[in-house]
């Protein structure tokens, strides 16, 4: 069984500024998808959109239809921390729209599957604002998880964490998309997890989408030279992951990135 996400001319503009262009794009999943490209690409816009949070032209379907809320779940690089609730209450309020006036046996067993996911369950009951804050960007990716969506939208959700805790945020999620024949939209910086767990990547530029495709295919030294106006080597790893290695800006040939 397959999920299928199409974009059709799916634009974003705020004010007179087009910030994502005219994205076309068929993914078929379940698996991860890779949005990369520097600072201004259009990366954030484009997954708030998706969400809904943000207007747009074109369309983007799946399986053939707009996604409706309970299809979805969407995480921004910023979420704020509610002061005094725990982590098990933190991950319920992913289904607050389930909750009604009680908290059933049912949600519990959901939240504490959520965490265990992510190998969180010895924190259920700590204070959500007395973790790291990598602690607490893997609690919010769970409270997301909770709702079992089928579109997953994330926005750098690896940023805050160590290496060890970027593993296991990304094994578990691709377990979780093949388990549930889902789509997770992932903005990532970097390359080498990009190539490692993604199935398909979407590399983009000042709001236009370079290529879409396999890791393989879209993660070349040309198309990084273009995007990102650097010179890369990518290496193969005794595991057979493609690794990423920057070598360096390219200087005057006015690709690298402005001041």
């Amino acid at each position: 069984m397959s999920v299928v996400l199409r974009l059709a001319g799916f634009s974003v503009a705020r004010a007179a500024h087009r910030i994502v262009r005219d994205l076309d794009a068929r993914i078929e999943g379940p698996g991860l998808v890779a949005v990369c490209g520097p600072n201004g690409a259009g990366k954030s816009t484009l997954l708030a959109a998706l969400a809904g949070h943000l207007p747009h032209r074109g369309s983007a379907l799946l399986d053939g239809r707009a996604p409706e809320s309970g299809d979805l779940a969407y995480l921004p690089q910023a979420t704020r921390v509610g002061a005094g609730l725990t982590v098990l209450e933190t991950v319920l309020l992913g289904r607050i729209d389930h909750l009604r006036w009680t908290v059933r046996p049912g949600d519990i067993r959901a939240a504490v599957e959520a965490l265990q996911v992510l190998h969180l369950a010895h924190l259920a009951e700590r204070r959500l604002d007395r973790l790291s804050g990598g602690q607490q960007q893997l609690v919010f990716v769970a409270q997301r998880l909770v709702r079992r969506p089928r579109l997953l939208l994330l926005d750098e959700p690896t940023s805050a964490l160590d290496l060890n805790r970027q593993m296991i945020l990304l094994e578990e999620l691709q377990a979780y998309l093949l388990a549930r024949n889902a789509i997770a939209v992932v903005a990532l910086h970097d390359l080498s997890l990009a190539a490692r767990f993604a199935a398909t990547v979407l590399l983009m530029k000042a709001g236009r989408l370079v290529s879409c495709g396999s890791p393989a295919g879209v993660l070349t030294r040309e198309t990084i030279e273009v995007v990102y106006g650097i010179r890369a080597e990518l290496l193969t790893a005794s595991s057979g992951q493609t690794v990423v290695v920057p070598l360096g800006p390219i200087r005057g040939t006015g690709r690298e990135a402005p001041a």
